[in-house]
C-alpha cells in the first residue's frame, strides 16, 4: 500500500514540473509546455483508466470560480465546493446545471481538499489461518481499498458565491423574499413572530410609526421628525402633529390634525384637518371634520363639522355642523355667556313656537323679565270640581302684606335682590291658605303670589257687596230722616 501511494506521488510529481518544457508528453493538455497540477492530476486519471484519454484538441481553459449565468465552452475549468471540474458541452449555466448536478455537462478534474480522518475503530479478532490453495486466474478489479492517510490541510479556498450583495456596512438582497420564523416568505419580507423596533418604521421614506417612552406617532410624517423634545403627545393620521416641536400633552387623530402646531399644549383635535392651523394656541378642543380648521387661539371648544372653522378668537364654545357664524350653540367662557339660536325644549320636544319651552317646574334664582304677557294654562276643559271660593274677604283680612330686605350676606346662592321687598310672609299665609304655599326638601317655604289673584277677586266682589247693601241702608235712612223733617 505504501508502495502504490509513493508510486502515485512520485508520478503526480514527476508530471508537475512548474517552467519546464514538457510539449507533446500527456499532461500538456493547453500546450503551453507546461504541466501544472491540475493537467497532472487529470493524466493520472486517464493512465489509471478513471477518465478517457485526451482529444489533440483538448485544450483547457481556467474561467476561476463556477458563477450562474455564465457561457462555458467546451474543456473551460471552474472551481465549485472546492472542487475542479471541467467542460463536457458548451452552455449558459444556471443556478440548477451547478457541476455536481450537471453530469453531461461537467466532469471532476481534481477533487478538493480531504477532510481529517476519522478515528480508528476497534480491531477485531484474528481468524484462523486456513490452507494455501492453489493460484487461480486474476479476478476481476476489487473496490477500492481503505483510504490512506489524510495529507495535510491545504489553504481555504475563497468563498462560494452568496445571495447577498455586501458593500461596505451594507447587504442587498436583489431577488426573493426573506423569511424570519418561517420557510416559506410569500413576501419581501415576512416574519412570524413578534417585531421590536427601536427607532422609527418608515414607508417611502417617511415615518409611519415611530414610539419613545412617552409618545407614539402613527402614519405617514405622523409626529414628523424624529426623535425630538416633547413628551406625551400621540399623533395619529398622516402628517398628524407633523410641525410639532416641542408641544406636549396633546392628541391628534386625523390626517393633517395640528398639523401646524409648534410649541401649543393640552390639545385635543380629532377629525380631517381639525384645528389645523392651531400653531401655539393651547387647551383647545376641536371634534369633526375640520373643526376649528383656522382657529389659533387658546381654551376654545369647537364640536361637529366645521365647527369653528372660522372661529379666531379664544374662550369660545361652538357646536355647528357646518361653518357658519351663528351656531346652534355659541358660548363665551371668560364671560359666561351662552347663546342658542334657536328653540329650546326642556322635558319635552313639542317647542317648535317657543324659543323656551318647559315641561315641569322651573327655578329661578333671580329676576325674570319679559316684554309681553305671561300666560298660565285655564281653560275650563282642563278642569273639574270646580267651586266659587268662600270668605274670600276674610281670609284675605287675616294676611299682612309688609316690607322686608333679604339677608343677601347669609345667602349669597340664591341670587337676592338688594334694598326694600315688598310682599308677604309665607309662614303667615299657610295657616290661612295652604294652597299658596309649597315647603322645599330643606323645610325653605316659597309663596304663590299669583294664586292671590283670584282670591282678591273674590274679597273685592265681597267688599262690593258690602259696599252696596251699606249704600242701600244709607239710602233708607235718608228717606226716613226726609218723612221725619217733613
Amino acid at each position: 500500500m505504501k508502495k502504490s501511494v509513493m508510486f502515485t506521488a512520485f508520478i503526480i510529481l514527476s508530471l508537475w514540473i512548474a517552467e519546464t518544457s514538457v510539449a507533446g508528453i500527456l499532461g500538456d493538455v493547453d500546450s503551453d509546455e507546461k504541466i501544472n497540477l491540475r493537467e497532472a492530476v487529470y493524466a493520472l486519471q486517464v493512465t489509471a483508466g478513471m477518465k478517457s484519454s485526451l482529444p489533440e484538441s483538448y485544450v483547457i481553459v481556467w474561467k476561476g470560480l463556477w458563477e450562474a449565468g455564465e457561457e462555458y465552452k467546451k474543456y473551460d475549468s471552474v472551481q465549485y465546493n472546492g472542487t475542479s471540474y471541467i467542460c463536457l458541452l458548451g452552455h449558459v449555466s444556471s443556478g440548477s446545471e451547478t457541476p455536481p448536478l450537471a453530469t453531461g455537462l461537467w466532469d471532476i478534474l481534481a477533487l478538493g481538499q480531504k477532510g481529517n480522518k476519522g478515528d480508528t475503530g476497534e480491531k477485531g479478532d484474528t481468524g484462523e489461518k486456513g490452507d494455501t490453495g492453489e493460484k487461480g486466474d486474476t479476478g476481476e478489479k476489487g473496490d477500492t481499498g481503505l483510504q490512506g492517510p489524510p495529507g495535510p490541510k491545504g489553504d481555504t479556498g475563497p468563498p462560494g458565491a452568496s445571495p447577498f450583495e455586501l458593500d461596505d456596512d451594507k447587504a442587498y438582497f436583489i431577488t426573493g423574499n426573506v423569511g424570519i420564523g418561517t420557510t416559506a416568505p410569500a413576501h419581501k419580507l415576512d416574519v412570524d413572530g413578534d417585531i421590536n423596533i427601536s427607532g422609527t418604521y418608515k414607508v417611502g421614506g417617511k415615518n409611519v410609526l415611530a414610539i419613545d417612552s412617552t409618545n407614539t406617532f402613527v402614519g405617514s410624517n405622523a409626529g414628523g421628525s424624529v426623535p425630538k423634545d416633547t413628551d406625551y403627545n400621540t399623533f395619529i393620521g398622516g402628517e398628524a402633529g407633523s410641525s410639532d416641536t416641542t408641544g406636549n400633552f396633546n392628541t391628534f387623530v386625523g390626517s393633517g390634525s395640528g398639523k401646524k402646531n409648534t410649541t401649543g399644549r393640552y390639545n385635543t383635535f380629532i377629525g380631517h384637518h381639525a384645528g389645523y392651523n392651531n400653531i401655539t394656541g393651547s387647551n383647545n378642543t376641536a371634534l369633526g371634520y375640520y373643526a376649528g380648521h383656522g382657529n389659533a387661539g387658546e381654551g376654545n371648544v369647537f364640536l361637529g363639522y366645521q365647527a369653528g372653522a372660522n372661529e379666531i378668537g379664544s374662550n369660545k364654545l361652538c357646536i355647528a355642523n357646518s361653518n357658519t357664524s351663528t351656531p346652534l350653540v355659541y358660548g363665551e367662557f371668560d364671560n359666561n355667556t351662552l347663546t342658542i339660536n334657536g328653540n329650546v325644549g326642556i322635558n319635552t320636544v313639542a317647542y317648535e313656537d317657543h324659543s323656551l319651552y318647559v315641561h315641569g317646574s322651573m327655578y329661578v334664582n333671580g329676576d325674570a323679565y319679559t316684554s309681553g304677557d305671561s300666560w298660565t294654562p285655564s281653560d275650563v276643559r282642563w278642569k273639574k270640581n270646580i267651586r266659587p271660593l268662600q270668605n274670600a274677604l276674610e281670609k284675605i283680612s287675616q294676611i299682612e302684606g309688609v316690607t322686608y330686605e333679604w339677608k343677601t350676606d347669609e345667602y349669597p346662592d340664591m341670587g337676592f335682590d338688594k334694598g326694600t321687598q315688598v310682599g308677604v310672609i309665607a309662614q303667615d299665609i299657610e295657616p290661612v291658605l295652604p294652597e299658596l304655599v309649597n315647603t322645599d326638601d330643606e323645610g325653605y317655604k316659597a309663596v304663590s303670589y299669583e294664586k292671590l289673584t283670584p282670591l282678591l277677586v273674590e274679597a273685592i266682589k265681597e267688599q262690593q257687596a258690602q259696599i252696596k247693601a251699606l249704600q242701600a241702608q244709607i239710602e233708607d235712612l235718608k228717606s226716613e230722616i226726609k218723612a221725619l223733617k217733613e
